[in-house]
């Protein structure tokens, strides 16, 4: 059974191998492979919680199978679940340096959260292991014209394409590298055949049609670009609309939820003025803030006029709770055990919080750390029960 499931992967005949999975471990087998499969099927009906658990119940047979082990970190970031993937993914490249596929998922999942410069080191190992990989090569084509680095795009995309001449975002970057170099018939060229292509990810589809809105507007075609910028949106729209206007969904519930719970709670438990909790200002740390607000509020600007003080360290934005959002501001049952935190027990959390500073590369001896993160003024629970003695910025701005 299992040669002829090996047979079918091989033979790129995904449906039959998936099929024979199912069948063998309703039958009774027991395999890693079986469960990565079939853990692939689940995905496909949308049951991300049944995926999960077919590929853990493969990490019980086989701890350090490299497939399977990639699989389930890759799943964890696409249901962002970042703080357990990266434990996955990090591992996993670790423990197999020489697999390409392991140093490509972590660099996806440090593209994802905007670890860039991580990220492109990684794709540039992978495709140092393995040169007939196109799937880093295209990431690294993508950054390349990012800065605006149109040698190097173009050097990368055709490389990609050299290797498999369909690559959809391959020969998208090469359209946008044409119209950066004022060739509109080349762009005209590069876009126009994959209007008419379909693709699995409607964001690679978005991008296209955001191009063709580009290449339209350079020719003087307005009402053109504008029914392509449309269309790009929609697509975007559709790709997250399941998820942002599901009730209670949407950072406007989070925070009514929060602004809720504050109308009744125990100000004992969460003022930052409680006696008894000494400042918590570790590695040499002189200061501690928390800069926060919304997105497009002036906290970059806001940051970068303080980090060009040589008594203040800044942080460019980075998740320092990470699993502690997690365990306490998901739920009602995870803020009420933050509530109910005694003083006494907020060490563990607050080296949490520290460690993470750390391994953000931080110096913050002698210095004020600034740490800059907008949408932490829905966390600021968090800053009140761990760091009452820390100061808050908050930037105040019109967003218009």
């Amino acid at each position: 059974m299992l040669g002829d499931i090996e047979a079918a992967v091989n033979g790129q005949d995904l449906t039959r191998a998936v099929a024979l999975a199912r069948a063998a471990l309703t039958d009774g087998l027991h395999h890693p492979m079986l469960y990565n499969l079939r853990s692939h099927w689940w995905l496909q009906q949308g049951r991300s919680r049944e995926a999960l658990g077919d590929l853990r119940a493969a990490l019980a047979i086989a701890p350090t199978d490299a497939l399977v082990r990639n699989a389930y970190g890759m799943l964890l970031g696409q249901l962002e679940r970042w703080p357990e993937a990266f434990a996955v993914l990090r591992e996993s490249a670790s423990l197999a340096p020489d697999y390409a596929v392991a140093q490509y998922s972590l660099g996806w999942a440090l593209e994802r959260t905007g670890e860039l410069d991580e990220a492109r080191l990684c794709f540039e190992r992978a495709v140092s292991l393995d040169p007939g990989f196109v799937k880093p090569l295209v990431h690294l084509a993508d950054f390349a014209q990012r800065r605006s680095d149109w040698w190097a795009a173009k050097e990368l995309a055709n490389r990609a394409l050299a290797l498999q001449p369909n690559e959809y975002v391959a020969q998208t970057i090469l359209a946008i590298v044409a119209l950066a170099e004022n060739d509109l018939a080349g762009a005209e060229a590069r876009i126009t055949p994959l209007l008419a292509r379909p693709t699995e990810a409607p964001l690679d589809a978005s991008l296209v049609r955001r191009v063709l809105g580009d290449l339209r507007h350079a020719q003087g075609r307005y009402a053109q670009a504008f029914a392509a910028y449309k269309t790009s949106n929609q697509l975007k729209y559709d790709l997250y609309k399941p998820r942002f206007e599901t009730p209670g969904s949407t950072a406007t519930d989070y925070a009514n939820w929060l602004a809720e719970y504050f109308k009744t709670a125990e100000p004992a438990q969460w003022s930052a003025k409680r006696a008894g909790v000494p400042p918590d200002r570790r590695d040499g740390a002189s200061g501690h803030v928390f800069l926060v607000g919304f997105p497009r509020s002036g906290t970059t600007l806001l940051e970068n006029v303080l980090a060009s003080h040589p008594g203040v360290c800044t942080l460019e934005e980075k998740d320092t709770f990470g699993d502690l959002t997690l365990e306490f501001l998901v739920d009602d049952a995870g803020r009420d055990r933050m509530a109910a935190l005694k003083d006494s027990e907020l060490e563990p959390y607050r080296a949490a919080y520290w460690n993470r500073v750390r391994r953000f590369g931080a110096d913050v001896a002698g210095k004020v750390l600034v740490d800059k993160y907008p949408l932490s003024s829905i966390k600021l629970p968090i800053v009140a029960k761990l760091f009452p003695a820390a100061k808050v910025l908050f930037a105040v701005r019109d967003p218009r």
